[in-house]
C-alpha cells in the first residue's frame, strides 16, 4: 500500500503543475497592473496641471497706437559753449515746445487668472521735434527769452516693459489698473543751434516706469478693444558733448532735458487672444 501512494505522488503532482500552467502564474505584470490605474491617473494630472499652466489659449497680442510726450523738462544745468572769458557754460534753457508725436506699441501678454495678468511690452514713443532757446547771456540761472538763440531737435525713445495688471469682470467691460517697469533708450537726435552750429546726437539707457488705468471691451471671446492711459517716466535725455562749427569740433556742456513727472500718454488697442 505504501508503495502505491509513492507512485501516486507523481501523478498528483504533474496534475496540480498542469492545472496551476493552464490558470497561469501570478507575475509581476498582474501585479502591476493593480497599482496602475493610479500611477497612471497621478501622472495625467501633473500633465495636466503643467498644460493648463502653460495654456496657449491663455496668452494673447496687442497692438496699440496712442498720443506722444507733450511736456519735456529742461535742466537746470547751463549748457552750451564757453562764451568769452568766462569759467564755464553760461546757456540756459528755457520756451521748450514740442509737437506731439505719437506712440506705438505691442504686448503679449498672459492671463495667469480670472482677474492677474502679466506683460511684456514694446514701445516707441518721444517729444517729436522739440524746440527750445537758450540764453547765453545768463550768469545768475535766470532766463531771458529776448537774449534767447533758437534750436531745434528730436527727441525719441524706444522702451520694453514688465507688465502687471488686476482686472474686474463686468460683462463685456473689464475695467482694471496695472504697473510696469522697464528699460528705456532715449535717443536725442542732431540739432541746429540757430545757423551757426550743429548739436551731436547722443542716446541714454536709463530707467523707466509706468501706472496704467483702462478698460477691455469684448467683441468677441477672443477679440477685445483695450482703452487706457499710462502714466510714464521714461528717464532722461542729453546731447552729446560736442558741436561743430565750422566744420570743426568744440567741446560743449551737453543739452538735457527729462520727462515732467509721470506724464500721460493714452492709447487704443487690439487684443487677439490665442
Amino acid at each position: 500500500m505504501t508503495t502505491q501512494k509513492l507512485l501516486f505522488l507523481p501523478a498528483i503532482s504533474l496534475l496540480f503543475a498542469s492545472m496551476t500552467f493552464a490558470g497561469g502564474l501570478p507575475n509581476s505584470s498582474a501585479y502591476d497592473n493593480v497599482s496602475s490605474p493610479n500611477v497612471s491617473s497621478n501622472m495625467v494630472s501633473k500633465v495636466d496641471d503643467t498644460r493648463n499652466f502653460f495654456d496657449a489659449s491663455k496668452f494673447y497680442v496687442e497692438g496699440y497706437i496712442g498720443t506722444g510726450l507733450d511736456d519735456a523738462e529742461e535742466s537746470n544745468n547751463f549748457a552750451g559753449a564757453t562764451v568769452g572769458d568766462a569759467a564755464g557754460p553760461t546757456g540756459k534753457i528755457g520756451d521748450v515746445s514740442e509737437d506731439e508725436d505719437t506712440t506705438f506699441g505691442l504686448k503679449l501678454g498672459y492671463v495667469f487668472s480670472e482677474n492677474l495678468s502679466f506683460e511684456l511690452e514694446l514701445m516707441s514713443l518721444g517729444y517729436g521735434d522739440t524746440t527750445w532757446r537758450t540764453d547765453f547771456d545768463s550768469n545768475n540761472g535766470t532766463f531771458n527769452p529776448a537774449m534767447g538763440v533758437p534750436f531745434r531737435g528730436e527727441l525719441t525713445s524706444k522702451a520694453i516693459f514688465l507688465n502687471t495688471y488686476y482686472n474686474w469682470n463686468l460683462d463685456n467691460f473689464k475695467p482694471y489698473i496695472g504697473f510696469g517697469l522697464g528699460v528705456s533708450r532715449n535717443k536725442f537726435h542732431q540739432a541746429s543751434e540757430f545757423w551757426y552750429a550743429t548739436i551731436h546726437d547722443n542716446i541714454e539707457t536709463d530707467f523707466a516706469y509706468k501706472l496704467d488705468v483702462g478698460s477691455l471691451y469684448e467683441i468677441t471671446s477672443d477679440l477685445s478693444i483695450n482703452l487706457g492711459v499710462s502714466f510714464l517716466d521714461i528717464g532722461d535725455y542729453e546731447s552729446d558733448d560736442k558741436r561743430t562749427v565750422d566744420s570743426k569740433l568744440q567741446a560743449i556742456a551737453p543739452y538735457k532735458f527729462g520727462t515732467d513727472g509721470l506724464e500721460p500718454v493714452v492709447t487704443l488697442g487690439i487684443r487677439k487672444n490665442f
